[in-house]
């Protein structure tokens, strides 16, 4: 089970990636004047 712990550190990694992917979406709204396109 000593494992599993090391394997969720990665994962708390990830999130702080995801973060940073929602800002890239944000800036696409922008480009496109038509926000029902989405």
């Amino acid at each position: 089970m000593g494992e599993t712990k090391p394997n969720d550190r990665p994962a708390l990694e990830r999130h702080d990636v995801t973060p940073g992917i929602v800002k890239a979406v944000d800036s696409t709204p922008d480009t496109d004047p038509s926000p029902r396109s989405f």
